[in-house]
């Protein structure tokens, strides 16, 4: 606080000396006081100047000089009046100068400030927008300093220009300064009490101005959302065949219970065959095929091997047995036969019942 005091010592200073500035000619001291003038950083687009012009040492008015005033580049104009106008100013540096030509001397005088009507914002990003920690780092970046009214502070969860809403809070005493009135980190605990939901991080309304009294204004970038989740997804597998099966392609249905990254085949443990196909339907839901190598097949997926968004490893799945027979071939033959004399034996009755259906013919 006491810095800030000081800086505005200093800039009262300047600008006092700026409103009397004085212009030499011929031996004869020509004076111009600015009576009013706009703050050295201003965050109005208009100015107004007013001034008397002096000669002589005691100070006297000059009655017969001729006073010209001019902004910028543009074309000097008559200001005898002592006072001049200007509005719809650029943002930016501007100077005013003000000329006088008379018997008393010629000389002039000149004044600079800056116009800044744009207001202070900043920008909050965390080191990440998923997490299953405990907490996560916000960057707080401003467009530029800030420090009117106190500049940005964290002093407590309940005075803390940084807010947070949802299941969290600011740790403040993780307060760091990257670059004074520009840059702060602070890290924002996460509740244990929730297993998954998200906290909104937003920056306060109107707690500092910039140099020129502009108020701080949010924008678009300066709130973040960070999700989170504690919850390990879950995987379960299934099969369209029966538990006892003599096909020798089992297919296989992989669900998780929600979308996780990075799981392939090679992930997939197979005891009694071998992969035969591996199809992603989405972040959640596989499909493959298993060739069965013995009577006896095994397939589960190990835990730990692919997480979701937030870095949860999934759990173990369920481990699917399916056992796999095939027909020997003597049954196999039995079968054929069978089936070939039920077929001609059957053909044969059809035939004998058509012959005695016919009528006899002598």
């Amino acid at each position: 606080m006491g810095l800030l005091k000081f800086s505005w010592v200093i800039l009262f200073c300047w600008v006092f000396l700026l409103l009397r500035l004085k212009a030499l000619s011929d031996g004869s001291e020509v004076t111009v006081n600015f009576l009013k003038a706009p703050l050295a950083f201003s965050h109005l687009n208009s100015a107004t100047f007013v001034f008397e012009v002096l000669v002589g040492g005691n100070g006297d008015t000059c009655s017969n000089c001729r006073i010209t005033c001019k902004l910028d580049e543009r074309i000097p104009s008559d200001c005898e009046a002592g006072e001049v106008s200007y509005s719809d100013l650029q943002e930016g540096n501007h100077i005013f100068e003000v000329c006088t030509n008379g018997s008393q001397g010629v000389g002039c005088a000149s004044y600079n400030w800056t116009v800044d009507t744009v207001p202070p914002t900043a920008y909050v990003t965390a080191s990440t927008s998923f997490t299953n920690a405990l907490n996560v780092s916000v960057n707080i970046s401003f467009s530029e300093p800030c420090t009117g009214g106190g500049g940005f502070g964290c002093s407590s969860v309940n005075a803390c220009n940084l807010l947070v809403y949802g299941a969290g809070q600011v740790m403040p005493s993780s307060l760091n300064i990257l670059q004074p009135n520009l840059k702060f980190s602070v890290l924002v605990g996460l509740s244990t009490n929730v297993q998954y939901g998200r906290v909104i991080l937003v920056m306060d309304k109107n707690f500092c101005t910039d140099s020129a009294g502009n108020k701080f204004a949010r924008s678009t970038n300066s709130s973040f959302f960070v999700h989170f989740d504690s919850q390990r997804p879950a995987v379960k597998l299934s099969t369209t065949s029966n538990i006892r099966t003599r096909e020798h392609r089992v297919p296989i249905s992989i669900k998780f219970m929600k979308p996780v990254f990075g799981f392939n085949s090679s992930h997939i443990s197979i005891s009694g065959g071998h992969l035969q196909s591996f199809h992603e339907m989405s972040r959640s839901i596989y499909t493959v095929e298993i060739q069965a190598d013995n009577d006896f097949l095994s397939i589960n997926v190990p835990e730990n091997i692919t997480g979701d968004v937030a870095g949860n490893k999934n759990l173990p799945s369920n481990v699917l047995q399916v056992r796999h027979y095939s027909v020997p071939l003597i049954t196999s033959v039995i079968s054929i036969f069978a089936t070939a004399s039920f077929v001609a034996t059957s053909v044969s009755c059809r035939s004998a019942h058509y012959f005695d259906c016919m009528p006899s013919v002598c």
